[in-house]
């Protein structure tokens, strides 16, 4: 029943008033302009004296795939620090993908953009290959 429920919740937040795509952060340089949901691992982050974050998904700076832009005013909004809270965390997080410095970038307004995945999402990630979910994860007999 946990793995149906943690299905429904991704689906729900990967559903908006917009249409997103399933991408994976390797993918992301395809898909500049398109409102996205990637699931992708943080791998370092950086934090500058007016309060910019950027978190480094895929691989540590500077080899990164994707990288998250947390404005400051943005970053007021979290109840944590995202760059300790997300650092090694397998996350999915949504927004529109822009390019910057030559990079992919998604810019978060709102921590809701970024969920963490669950233990059991985790255990599960391999599923999620080119953008989607491959198989239905069975409910669990517990």
């Amino acid at each position: 029943m946990k793995k149906l429920f943690l299905l429904f919740a991704l689906g729900v937040f990967c559903s908006n008033a917009y249409s997103q795509i399933k991408i994976s952060a390797l993918t992301a340089p395809n898909h500049i302009g398109d409102s996205v949901a990637v699931l992708a691992k943080v791998y370092s982050s950086k934090v500058f004296k007016n309060g910019m974050t950027l978190l480094n998904l895929g691989a540590p700076y500077p080899k990164q795939l994707l990288v998250l832009f947390i404005p400051p005013a943005a970053k007021e909004k979290f109840t944590y620090s995202p760059e300790d809270h997300f650092k090694g965390k397998k996350i999915l997080v949504t927004g529109k993908l822009v390019k910057n410095i030559g990079k992919p970038e998604i810019i978060i307004y709102d921590p809701k953009q970024i969920l963490e995945l669950s233990k059991e999402a985790e255990e599960n990630w391999d599923q999620f290959k080119d953008g989607q979910w491959v198989q239905t994860v069975s409910e669990s007999t517990n």
